[in-house]
């Protein structure tokens, strides 16, 4: 039987750190699968094998259309045992440069550090702080981590778009296409998780995200992340869309994330994947 902590890992592993199961997958892809082990090895032929290093830019924009813009420089790796490292760094804008994050998914959860240059200090982000802003971006501290691979267990369930609810969304019309499939993910309540479901929709044919939506609870979600499948970048035969959207919809405000450069399988040092050289270049 999967783990469920090893399928929260592949099936949202990549947003960020490539991003490269939500573009086409190659034409021999087996159509999205009705049990969860069949649906594990469909999603791993989309990932990286081994690392990945890129330049992104996140986009917030408030309600009255105010943008904000960071630039940042992610450094990403998954090890012999499976689990993940990650190390992000703000280079742009001035007051938040030098502004680290480190991730160290356990088998027994996640540790993560941030590193902030006023303080000269690195601190632990605790269970409690995982709903705050990533430098006042849409995206949560848990959505960040699980956008990493980096998540948390619970329990999954396999469903058909048409089973959804039709109000499901705030401004959009609901997804009940038949050629999706959908993956609802409860978190577990070790997780310290703020959502009561994640609610996932996956082309069939080609095992690819098409949308995810947060759900706290009411009758919206309270978050969705939208996919372009247009803006797609190749490279060692990964196919990585370079262009999502977080928006929240209960406080009308957005995030774009681009990718601007991106290597995929390079060597990373394993030294920056520590809490002491978070603050070091």
């Amino acid at each position: 039987m999967t783990d469920p902590g090893t399928l929260t890992r592949l099936i949202v592993s990549g947003l960020l750190v490539g991003v490269w199961f939500l573009a086409p997958a190659p034409a021999s892809a087996a159509p999205l699968p009705d049990d969860v082990g069949t649906l594990l090895e469909c999603v791993k032929a989309n990932l990286p094998k081994h690392s990945s290093v890129q330049t992104v830019e996140f986009r917030s924009l408030d309600r009255v259309g105010n943008e904000r813009k960071i630039k940042a420089r992610i450094y990403w790796q998954r090890f012999d045992d499976g689990l993940t490292k990650l190390r992000l760094k703000v280079s742009e804008p001035p007051d938040l440069r030098g502004t680290a994050l480190l991730l160290i998914e356990k088998k027994d959860g996640v540790d993560m550090f941030i590193y902030l240059p006023d303080l000269e200090r690195v601190k632990r982000v605790t269970s409690r702080m995982l709903s705050g802003s990533l430098f006042g971006s849409d995206f949560s501290y848990e959505d960040f981590m699980q956008l990493q691979g980096i998540g948390s267990g619970g329990r999954h369930e396999l469903r058909d778009a048409s089973s959804e609810p039709a109000n499901n969304s705030a401004n959009d019309p609901p997804v009940v296409d038949a050629s999706l499939q959908v993956v609802v993910h409860h978190p577990g309540p070790e997780s310290g998780s703020s959502y009561t479901r994640v609610v996932s929709y996956w082309d069939r044919e080609s095992c690819t995200l098409v949308r995810s939506e947060m759900w706290e609870s009411g009758e919206r979600p309270r978050k969705i992340l939208e996919v372009d499948p247009t803006a797609v970048f190749s490279s060692k035969g990964a196919r990585i869309p370079g262009k999502l959207v977080m928006t929240d919809v209960r406080d009308q405000t957005s995030t774009h994330l681009s990718i601007d450069e991106i290597e995929i399988d390079v060597k990373i040092p394993r030294k920056i994947f520590s809490a002491s050289a978070l603050g070091r270049n």
